[in-house]
């Protein structure tokens, strides 16, 4: 009675699963910002979000800690079109989202120091005209005078060709990669964006 013949190479077997791709998390949005903070912001659609996170809990005997919770471009409706303003607007709110007046911020680069609630632009608001670069800014004095610590809040360009296509298109100012080239090859909206800002404090 003749042996079974047993093939020689035989092929190893693909694994029993494929990895499994994972989705990622979606990013936050303007929802997770207290809404109180919207009173100031104009009221055409909005922009691209940036940033929008809690601010860390705090008690008044803790050291003053504004920690920026949202930044944004504003749309292109929002600024008026390519005519419209240049400027950064800066919301300060407490722990509850309550706009704080009589807080001081510095700029970055040149220095200057504002203070919420000061220019009649509205509870716990500061603006600032930005021209080329920009400018940025930290809070320095809580509003009881104590001295206080924050994030930087900066990146507020008004240089077209400095800003990413995908806030551009967030924006409405082109609505695809090669209308955003078109954009950048003409200057598109220069010395013209707007931003705004929220610091949020740790109590």
């Amino acid at each position: 009675m003749s042996g079974v013949a047993v093939a020689a190479d035989i092929p190893t077997p693909p694994p029993a699963t494929a990895p499994v791709a994972v989705a990622e998390q979606p990013a936050s949005t303007a929802a997770d910002i207290p809404t109180s903070v919207a009173d100031a912001a104009p009221t055409a659609a909005p922009a691209a979000e940036l940033t929008a996170t809690a601010a860390p809990a705090g008690s008044p005997s803790d050291q003053p800690y504004f920690k920026l919770v949202s930044s944004r471009m504003w749309s292109k409706a929002e600024n008026g079109d390519c005519r419209g303003q240049h400027l950064l607007r800066i919301n300060v709110i407490d722990a509850n989202g309550v706009r704080i007046n009589g807080v001081r911020l510095k700029g970055i680069y040149t220095g200057e120091v504002m203070v919420t609630g000061s220019q009649g632009k509205g509870d716990g608001v500061i603006e600032y005209d930005l021209y080329s670069t920009g400018e940025g800014f930290t809070v320095i004095q809580n509003d009881d005078g104590r001295e206080a610590a924050s994030d930087r809040a900066e990146g507020f360009t008004t240089q077209s060709r400095d800003i990413s296509q995908d806030l551009l298109i967030a924006g409405g100012y082109c609505t695809n990669a090669s209308d955003c080239q078109i954009f950048y090859d003409s200057w598109g909206c220069n010395g013209h964006h707007s931003w705004e800002a929220t610091f949020q404090r740790n109590y």
